[in-house]
């Protein structure tokens, strides 16, 4: 239990950095209607190696992740005490030669705060550019797009 707790925060830990991460000017949240979408990209090695264990996500030199969060603005007002929203996320990544690869959410719930976390491999100095729709539950999709480059771990 007590490895199970120390995983949860160091996951929580890492997540509430990316979180911030998102706030950054090069990657401020995407505002649409009621809606913030805060969005980063990260290498899956940035993962303490126990809590990649416990989440069962796969750390490698060539694996990123992908992290989406929802708020509904008239609901979050405190950005301390965030609340998180459902959502369905799908999307694609596509790499500068055309090839795209479908990418897949996985949902983690950490109290009031949800997180949409998906993984994707890469070459080393490859750009990747990220078309997503997310669709907040009971609301209409919001496309985001955006990219980044990622190197070898």
């Amino acid at each position: 239990m007590k490895k199970l707790t120390i995983g949860l925060i160091s996951l929580c830990s890492l997540l509430a950095s990316q979180f911030l991460a998102a706030q950054t000017p090069n990657t401020l949240p995407l505002e649409s209607g009621d809606w913030k979408v805060f969005y980063s990209s990260f290498y899956s090695t940035d993962i303490p190696a126990k809590t990649a264990k416990e989440y069962k996500i796969v750390r490698d030199r060539y694996r990123g992740m992908l992290n989406i969060s929802l708020q509904n603005i008239h609901q979050s007002t405190d950005p301390l005490n965030p609340i998180s929203h459902t959502a369905t996320i799908t999307g694609t990544a596509i790499n500068l030669v055309g090839q795209k690869f479908q990418l897949e959410f996985k949902q983690i719930n950490e109290g009031k705060v949800i997180y949409y976390l998906s993984d994707f491999r890469f070459a080393n100095e490859e750009t990747l550019r990220f078309k997503l729709e997310v669709t907040p539950t009971g609301s209409t999709s919001i496309p985001l797009k955006f990219s980044n480059k990622f190197y070898a771990q």
